[in-house]
Formats: structure tokens, C-alpha cells, sequence
């Protein structure tokens, strides 16, 4: 009776360490969280926006270096041309997953964050490409 006992404690102290161990890791290898968002006016009344939310989500402070916007393709897009192309390079992949179009968030120093301290970065866009197609007009 008592080996049994000591036998489910044993495996729920193994099955808590164990989650710790895998949660600790998680946060180690990502330790930043990024939400990205983008805003577009077709108006006129202020320029398009893109932007990201930063979220650092380890216990310990973290540098973030560099943040980049990339324009990518449609998934149908990405899907077919894997398809047609199956024994493609991986350093090639890049090339199929992404658009030409690349942003900057970011002037070049580095940005200190904190523990759970959450930082929004954004990106006034003059001639986004969607924009350029509104005023675009056909003549005959």
C-alpha cells in the first residue's frame, strides 16, 4: 500500500519537473513574443501604418537588436510552388516565402526590455502598394 502511494508521488513530482523543465526551455529558446498589425487609410486623412507589439515574456531582461516587416505571399501561392518545385534547396525557401517588400522598425540601437514589458513599434507607410493601386485610374 504505502509502495503505491509513494509510487503516484513519485510520478506526479516527475510529471511537475518535467513541465517546469519543457515550460523553462520554451521561454529560453523564445523568449520574445511579437504581435504584428497594420492599419491601412484608404481615405487619405493620415498615411498607412505597420506595426508590432513586443512582448517579452522570460524573467530575464532581454536586448532586441533588430525588427524587420516582410511582405509575403498568399498561402495557395507558397503551396503550389513547393509542389512544382519539391526538391528545391531549403536556403532557397526564402525566396518563395517572401515578397520583395522589406521595413524596418527599428533606427539601429538597441531596445532594453524588461520582464513582461510589453513595447509597440510602428512604421508610417507613404506608398504602400494597395494604396497606389486606389489612386491609380483607367482612361479609354
Amino acid at each position: 500500500m504505502i509502495d503505491t502511494v509513494l509510487a503516484i508521488c513519485g510520478l506526479i513530482t516527475a510529471l511537475a519537473a518535467a513541465t517546469y523543465a519543457l515550460r523553462k526551455l520554451f521561454f529560453w529558446w523564445r523568449p520574445i513574443v511579437v504581435e504584428a498589425s497594420c492599419q491601412l487609410i484608404f481615405d487619405g486623412s493620415r498615411p498607412d501604418s505597420m506595426g508590432a507589439r513586443i512582448t517579452n515574456r522570460s524573467q530575464s531582461t532581454q536586448y532586441l537588436k533588430s525588427c524587420v516587416i516582410r511582405g509575403t505571399f498568399s498561402l495557395k501561392y507558397i503551396l503550389l510552388r513547393h509542389l512544382r518545385n519539391p526538391l528545391l534547396s531549403p536556403r532557397l525557401y526564402q525566396n518563395i516565402w517572401y515578397n520583395g517588400a522589406v521595413y524596418s522598425l527599428m533606427d539601429g540601437s538597441a531596445i532594453k526590455l524588461e520582464p513582461q514589458q510589453p513595447i509597440d513599434l510602428k512604421l508610417d507607410i507613404y506608398e504602400h502598394p494597395l494604396r497606389i493601386c486606389k489612386i491609380i485610374t483607367c482612361t479609354n
